[in-house]
């Protein structure tokens, strides 16, 4: 049995030691959003409270990067027929839109009712 090389050379696998730094990046993100908060309630925006902004939108974006690098093999590397996350993502969002409906319904039920 051949074993076939990966299409990409560049393509990782998942990486313990990354998902380990994205969690500690995102305890940062809310140190950091929390300094932000509270130095901003202090009084108008100065140059520490930019620099704060500035480090959680690097923060994000280097979290939101590395999570969709190993979302992305883990999707890629599993064969379709094995992997449910296409799947259970379309359920999920099927779910928020009942519940968008479910909300407008009694929402429109509560105001024919108050007419």
């Amino acid at each position: 049995m051949d074993i076939e090389e990966p299409e990409s050379t560049s393509q990782q696998a998942v990486k313990p030691d990354e998902l380990d730094e994205v969690q500690q990046k995102v305890v940062k993100l809310v140190e950091v959003s929390s300094q932000f908060f509270t130095k901003l309630n202090d009084g108008a925006p100065t140059e520490e409270t930019t620099a704060l902004a500035t480090e959680y939108f690097t923060l994000v974006k280097a979290v939101q990067g590395t999570l969709h690098e190993q979302v992305t093999y883990v999707t890629e590397a599993l064969p379709p027929e094995l992997s449910s996350y296409g799947a259970q993502r379309d359920f999920d969002v099927t779910i928020a839109k009942a519940d968008v409906i479910h909300t407008r319904l009694q929402e429109l039920r509560k105001s024919l009712g108050d007419a």
